[in-house]
């Protein structure tokens, strides 16, 4: 499969999976499914990516060991925030501006299928790649390590020190700074 096809394909499955994540949220009323969705199909698109690639076998195998698991475990991280927890702060605002409306919401999770497939295209490289530098798979594999337990020292930070912002708290904060200085895993 050529690497456009094998995008053009991300594509298709990840608008799919999407339009049953929009229709999940409908009769739920919580958006968040749409981030343990992108989580997921990042991490499918690398596992694929791995197992169809025509390269070495190496950066192959790195590419769906790293981003496979990379993406299952933020995926679950979500999961069980959403399953458990009322609709992200982030989403609510939304609601609250959109009404029950679900265009809107339809191409949030639309736009995240494209971004599935955009960001899957370094997944392409990696696993089209003939003959990486056994140095450059050091490289990424170390950054790997390092990112992930970088991810779970942070987590383990905010879930010991910050307190949750919600309601009134977070209403207090202007909107746009809200993405940059509220961390995700920690809104309301």
């Amino acid at each position: 499969m050529t690497p456009v096809r094998f995008l053009i394909s991300i594509w298709i499955l990840a608008a799919v999976m999407m339009t049953c994540g929009w229709l999940w949220q409908r009769r739920r009323s919580n958006a968040g499914i749409v981030d343990v969705l992108w989580a997921s199909g990042l991490a499918a698109s690398a596992v694929l990516a791995a197992l169809f690639g025509s390269g070495a076998a190496a950066s192959r195998a790195l590419l769906g060991v790293c981003g496979g698991l990379w993406g299952l475990r933020l995926g679950l991280r979500l999961w069980r925030r959403v399953r458990a927890e009322p609709e992200d702060g982030r989403y609510r605002s939304l609601r609250e501006r959109w009404g029950e409306g679900q265009a809107n919401w339809f191409g949030v999770f639309q736009f995240q299928a494209w971004l599935i497939a955009l960001f899957s295209v370094p997944f392409v490289i990696a696993a089209t790649n003939p003959a990486p530098q056994p140095a450059s798979l050091a490289v990424a594999a170390a950054i790997w390590i390092a990112s992930m337990v970088g991810g779970n020292i942070a987590n383990q930070q905010l879930a010991r020190g910050l307190p949750r912002l919600s309601g009134a708290h977070l209403h207090a904060v202007p909107l746009a700074a809200q993405d940059t200085l509220i961390h995700p895993v920690r809104r309301g």
